[in-house]
């Protein structure tokens, strides 16, 4: 009985909002300025039957870390390394050595970025990671984890051998340009598996960088996903992408961690019978084209349909 009257009473709210949606008086101008507090719950409604205004369905996320890092120094060879126990971020120092060069001189020529990346030493060996970033929405949520980003490879029993906790490098929607009014635009984000978080080592700062240009204080190894097409499917509304390889590799690049807006959710394409072989610690290294799945959640499709 519950539960038919909670859902007559979704149906009357739904018939309500239809209602209210095909009237002359619903305009877009009102969505955000009408908004009424309902004192006894403390719901905000900008339209009957509704809990959140759409302001709020927008959602923006911030970054959360940890003060301390998952794991205080992993060598670059392990942060190279492709094997399952590895981060398979296999341009990783290179892709750090270009974005030195840029974060020194914003207005350096493209074409000049690999020729002076060639003359960049690092002076360290390792460096400190973290394996998840979480994202969070003080004003609507608290303190609520909303999403997460994770970046980690397989953990391993050596006694046993036997694998305690498998690999997973998260797809992330990354800001590719930055809006003047914060808003989240397909054509101004890119989709990027994220395959390592790190910081410099802070000791090694002032070598790299002049003391008044402090690098940012957490980084993100991302392999670079085509960009959104105009359309999305006809059918399906979803919209195609694939792997972006640069010669016989990923094309990857290092960004600050805030450009990650939230993680994302993809579909591996194939024609024919599934391939046996594909697990979900491997699907997106064996499949090359995805569809971007816009009905993760709400707030996903909201922002990208």
């Amino acid at each position: 009985m519950a539960r038919w009257l909670e859902r007559r009473e979704k149906v009357l709210d739904h018939s309500t909002y239809i209602s209210w949606r095909l009237s002359p008086d619903s305009t877009p101008s009102s969505f955000d300025t009408d908004v009424e507090i309902n004192s006894s719950s403390g719901r905000r409604y900008d339209f009957p039957g509704s809990r959140q205004t759409l302001s709020d369905l927008k959602c923006t996320l911030t970054s959360k870390m940890t003060r301390n890092p998952t794991i205080k120094s992993v060598p670059l060879i392990k942060i190279e390394d492709t094997s399952p126990t590895g981060y398979g971020a296999t341009q990783f120092v290179h892709a750090l050595k270009r974005f030195i060069v840029q974060f020194r001189d914003p207005d350096v020529r493209p074409a000049d970025i690999e020729d002076w990346a060639k003359f960049v030493t690092l002076p360290f060996r390792r460096i400190p990671v973290w394996h998840k970033v979480k994202f969070v929405n003080h004003d609507l949520y608290g303190k609520e984890t909303l999403d997460s980003v994770c970046a980690r490879p397989r953990r391993m029993c050596k006694k046993a051998n036997k694998v305690i906790q498998a690999s997973q490098f998260d797809p992330a929607l990354i800001q590719i340009k930055d809006t003047d009014d914060g808003n989240e635009r397909l054509h101004d984000m890119r989709i990027g598996r994220v395959r390592v978080i790190f910081s410099f080592p802070m000791q090694d700062l002032e070598t790299l960088f002049p003391s008044d240009m402090p690098p940012p204080p957490h980084l993100a190894y991302v392999e670079w996903y085509t960009k959104f097409s105009a359309r999305g499917d006809p059918y399906s509304g979803l919209h195609k992408v694939k792997r972006q390889i640069s010669g016989n590799s990923p094309s990857a690049s290092i960004i600050p961690l805030e450009k990650i807006r939230r993680s994302i959710h993809l579909f591996p394409k194939w024609g024919g019978v599934v391939p046996g072989e594909w697990s979900s610690e491997t699907v997106l290294d064996d499949c090359d084209t995805f569809w971007v799945n816009i009905f993760k959640d709400n707030i996903s499709y909201f922002n990208l349909s």
